[in-house]
């Protein structure tokens, strides 16, 4: 259920730590006042469901990007998942402007193994891309603030990293603002409408150079098959994710996505559910699946959210083939981008059009944060070369 103290109380007992120079303040009571903005937080399922038609009423004024990862039935099919146990918990900070739902930021926290509480999106590493949810009248600026302010009241949470940030997110001007920027990348995307079919994008972004001729004898014979999640869903993702678990095993590399328990399960169960809004592709070649890949569409783009591909196919590129295949679906769809999220592959790296930027975004809240981001976020993993935490 909602926690009614922590949704009632706005303004912060003390006033917030001043912010270091060249940034914006949080939110302070004027500020709040004159938008008569009030901040909560919701922290658990029965908590989520009381709020369900209004998140997504929500969804219908938002005044972001079209990204399943604020959507409601994204967070709440995940929330499960990750906040089953004692490491992570479930903490959303809801924003109300004169009553009504306004923005809506889905967070979890996490404790670290050294006992540093991480606030960070819900579902990550799951969620590819993170902002909130805002309607399109909203004071976006200053409602961010006043959820930061929320969080600092807690005086539970000792740095908040939020990973993914894309350029153009609603939540992006106040979390630069509020939070020091510790990692960027680009995020391809391919755009379509500058393609009358298949063939005319395989003129202009694959070439005859970079096919052999085992890989376009297979693009001529695989058939590829896309639905929504449903009762056939769980097991292909459980195939999905064996596929990469042997290929990350064949190449002794690892995967923190692959490597965690919640994920998984909330991986399977996406694809379960058909109120997910989760679609899954299989291509397969002679009747064996060779890649399987999970994706939404939102408005006029698709989404490429994770493809796993088989570890027997050694001859072929199967990767390349589900690019191609897919394409040629949202093409026949009469979509308008195909987003092919960070990391890009070299596949994608070669078709992309365009990219947009995507940032890491740290904000220590206590010492004990505050060393956390100084040393090890901006210290030991730029030493090490590393881009994520």
């Amino acid at each position: 259920m909602v926690n009614l103290g922590l949704f009632a109380a706005c303004f912060p007992d003390n006033p917030a730590p001043t912010a270091r120079a060249g940034s914006a303040g949080f939110a302070d009571r004027e500020e709040l006042a004159r938008h008569c903005l009030r901040a909560g937080v919701v922290v658990d399922i029965p908590g989520l469901e009381a709020i369900a038609d209004e998140w997504q009423a929500l969804e219908r004024r938002d005044a972001g990007p079209p990204i399943p990862f604020n959507r409601y039935n994204w967070v709440h099919r995940i929330a499960a998942c990750y906040t089953t146990s004692g490491q992570r918990r479930l903490r959303v900070v809801t924003v109300r402007e004169h009553g009504r739902l306004a923005l809506v930021l889905p967070l979890m926290t996490e404790t670290t193994a050294a006992g540093i509480v991480i606030g960070r999106w819900l579902g990550s590493p799951l969620s590819k891309y993170g902002d909130c949810l805002a309607a399109d009248t909203l004071n976006v600026n200053a409602a961010v603030e006043a959820a930061l302010a929320e969080i600092r009241r807690w005086r539970t949470v000792d740095a908040l990293l939020l990973r993914n940030v894309r350029a153009d997110a609603v939540c992006a001007p106040a979390v630069r603002r509020a939070a020091s920027v510790v990692n960027t990348r680009a995020a391809p995307f391919l755009d379509l409408t500058g393609y009358a079919d298949i063939d005319a994008f395989r003129a202009a972004a694959i070439g005859a150079s970079d096919r052999t001729a085992s890989q376009m004898d297979a693009a001529g014979r695989v058939t590829l098959e896309v639905a929504p999640s449903g009762p056939d869903g769980a097991g292909l993702m459980r195939q999905a994710i064996a596929f990469e678990t042997a290929r990350l095993g064949d190449r002794g590399s690892a995967c923190r996505l692959f490597s965690d328990d919640a994920s998984k399960a909330a991986l399977i169960d996406l694809a379960a559910h058909p109120d997910s809004g989760l679609m899954i592709s299989t291509l397969r070649l002679h009747g064996e699946i060779i890649a399987i890949e999970a994706g939404y569409r939102c408005s006029d783009q698709y989404c490429a959210f994770l493809t796993a591909t088989s570890p027997d196919a050694v001859e072929i590129d199967p990767r390349a083939l589900q690019i191609e295949a897919m394409v040629g679906w949202c093409l026949d769809q009469g979509l308008a981008r195909l987003d092919l999220l960070a990391p890009a592959s070299e596949d994608e790296a070669r078709i992309a059009t365009g990219s947009a930027e995507v940032s890491d975004c740290a904000l220590p809240l206590t010492l004990l944060g505050r060393s956390y981001v100084g040393f090890y976020l901006n210290g030991l993993r730029a030493f090490f070369g590393r881009g994520s935490a």
